[in-house]
């Protein structure tokens, strides 16, 4: 006879144990890759919320500006509608003060008229009437600048 050497279990491994070292190497394996990868994310997480934060930055920067600008703008246009408007004002203040300074000659005119008895009704009708006319542009140009009309 023959002798066939007869395998025991001490010659080859059970195969859950010799799958146990390549699992549990495969297993830190694993591990490792996903340190790396929460590392790397982890990093790139950084770098985007960098890249926001600058990106924030440079926006309100450019709005600041922008609104700095425009509001220097709006205060040159503001001035310079002001300045127009304070010059037709000026105007119209000063052909106020014509009007009136010949308004009150005109009525000093007719008191003279009415107290001589040579004057003729008709002349003095024509200057009063003359007079309601200034008084009534008077009131115009009062009107003109926003204040109230006097009576």
């Amino acid at each position: 006879m023959i002798d066939t050497p007869h395998h025991t279990e001490t010659d080859h491994p059970a195969p859950e144990t010799a799958l146990q070292e390549p699992v549990s190497s495969l297993s830190v394996e694993l591990t490792r890759i996903s340190a790396e990868i929460q590392s790397i994310n982890s990093g790139f997480q950084a770098q985007l919320q960098h890249a926001l934060a600058e990106t924030q930055a440079a926006f309100e920067n450019q709005y600041a500006e922008k609104e700095k600008m425009l509001r220097a703008e709006l205060q040159r246009e503001f001035d310079a509608e002001m300045q127009r408007r304070l010059a037709r004002v000026n105007q119209v203040k000063a052909e106020f003060e014509r009007a009136r300074a010949q308004f009150e000659a005109l009525a000093k005119e007719i008191e003279t008229m009415i107290d001589d008895p040579n004057v003729e009704l008709s002349k003095v009708m024509r200057k009063k009437s003359e007079h309601a006319e200034l008084k009534a542009y008077l009131n115009g140009l009062r009107f003109s600048v926003g204040e109230p009309s006097g009576q």
